[in-house]
């Protein structure tokens, strides 16, 4: 988590499974509300549970190669910590909570932003892309949150 006494600061919690989602996993992000007439004292908090299921899915699904409009078959898009943990996926065999860390150039990764190659896995031929996370306006840019996330699209061959 990102602590700060910064009127704009916020901390994130880590991706995890939460009674208050139905137990699934998501970041459940807070604020306190600071009082700028009381030399910034905390008068309140907000909490947000982000929607991760259904909006990780959207953006996966957004990002599935077409044909016609129509997802190619076999396509697979996730979205993984550094580590490889899996915070979403459009493939029923990589769900949330599992490890995908296919064997790639985390080198060309982390120094480019992202790569793409050839590879077999699962028994099956891709070409697998992978970029990592680089921010959003000033969302993990400036304001101190480090999360990064990396996300795959694995076309079948």
């Amino acid at each position: 988590m990102f602590h700060s006494q910064d009127i704009y600061a916020y901390c994130v919690s880590p991706f995890m499974p939460f009674a208050c989602y139905g137990g699934a996993h998501t970041y459940i992000y807070n604020a306190a509300i600071r009082s700028p007439e009381k030399n910034n004292e905390v008068v309140g908090g907000i909490r947000i549970v982000f929607d991760s299921t259904v909006e990780f899915g959207a953006i996966l699904n957004d990002i599935l190669p077409r044909e016609n409009g129509v997802v190619k078959a076999g396509t697979k898009a996730l979205f993984t910590t550094d580590k490889g943990f899996v915070i979403a996926s459009s493939s029923d065999h990589h769900v949330v909570g599992s490890v995908f860390f296919p064997a790639i150039s985390m080198t060309e990764l982390y120094q480019d932003g992202g790569t793409a190659t050839a590879i077999r896995f699962d028994g099956n031929v891709y070409l697998i892309g992978a970029a990592r996370s680089n921010g959003y306006r000033e969302y993990k840019r400036q304001d101190g949150y480090e999360n990064t996330i990396i996300a795959w699209v694995l076309v079948p061959c």
